[in-house]
């Protein structure tokens, strides 16, 4: 498949979505707000906290009860992602927490940038909880490369 066919699939799937799920950027995570961020962000959404002692759990029930019966995508940072949707997060197994309990048939994005992403498989443990696509920056043409990973509907 083209870059550009994944691309206008990730599209098509986000503009059917009636609400987002957001982070809020830290310093080493791609910022959806700048870099002309190649997805329309959902007025209709919720950034999650920063901190990591807020329950994800808690976090999850929220989301919903916010957004019942809603398609919804989920912006999902990481500190290192593979192609197949593996992603590695700063330790704590919160975003793998949350994941675990929001609904199955949500969109999870991973956002990171070229020198995070590898090629080569990474470690997955038991409780990972995956992306279904990845949006990948390079700062080296300002470019954006999507894959959909295909991980949790094989």
């Amino acid at each position: 498949m083209s870059k550009e066919f994944i691309r206008k699939k990730l599209d098509n799937l986000v503009q059917k979505c009636e609400a987002s799920i957001l982070y809020f950027p830290l310093i080493n995570e791609i910022d959806y707000n700048k870099q002309q961020f190649p997805l329309n962000i959902h007025k209709n959404n919720i950034v999650l906290p920063i901190d990591k002692n807020i329950d994800p759990f808690k976090c999850a029930n929220e989301c919903k009860s916010m957004f019942n019966d809603k398609n919804v995508y989920i912006l999902i940072p990481g500190k290192k992602f593979d192609t197949k949707g593996t992603r590695h997060g700063h330790g704590y197994g919160w975003y793998d927490r949350f994941l675990s309990k929001i609904p199955k048939d949500w969109i999870r994005i991973g956002l990171t940038d070229v020198s995070k992403l590898s090629l080569q498989p990474l470690i997955k443990k038991s409780l990972d909880e995956p992306v279904d696509w990845l949006i990948v920056y390079d700062s080296s043409d300002s470019s954006w490369i999507f894959y959909e990973t295909h991980s949790r509907y094989k």
